[in-house]
């Protein structure tokens, strides 16, 4: 995940051997998603801060006992996802332009690109009402 596709670290992490193991990538929809790699880590977090307000924090993970400036470069490190974050911070603004317009209408999801999205709804919307449902004295079944 560096721009000329080589290693971003000359240590690898943990105890490896070889850096060429590919990428494990975690990720934990709608606002955490992690990269690992056999040289290097990124971790992302997008933390909501209000309706129109977004803060995006991302960490790069490398050995303990890695050297900067002598192990890595973090700058070369960076590049990518620097740039990669920048693109999705202008569509991000872009679409809330959109969605504070007077034109917009709401509409449904899109299963193919926003299923991250529909999850976390479902997930949510379950664990509201099941503990509405054990709890809320004013919910009661109606018969008809």
């Amino acid at each position: 995940m560096t721009a000329n596709g080589k290693q971003a670290c000359r240590k690898l992490m943990g105890n490896l051997q070889s850096a060429d193991m590919g990428s494990l990538r975690i990720l934990h929809l709608p606002n955490s998603w992690n990269h690992f790699l056999g040289d290097h880590a990124v971790v992302f977090r997008v933390l909501p801060l209000g309706p129109q307000k977004t803060m995006v924090t991302t960490k790069w993970l490398v050995h303990k006992d890695a050297v900067e400036g002598i192990d890595y470069d973090p700058q070369a490190m960076r590049m990518v996802w620097d740039a990669t974050n920048d693109q999705d911070r202008k569509l991000a603004e872009e679409n809330q332009r959109g969605i504070n317009s007077k034109a917009y209408q709401p509409g449904p999801y899109s299963p193919t690109f926003e299923r991250g999205i529909i999850d976390f709804l479902d997930w949510y919307s379950e664990r509201m009402l099941s503990h509405l449902g054990a709890q809320s004295p004013y919910l009661y079944a109606v018969e008809s």
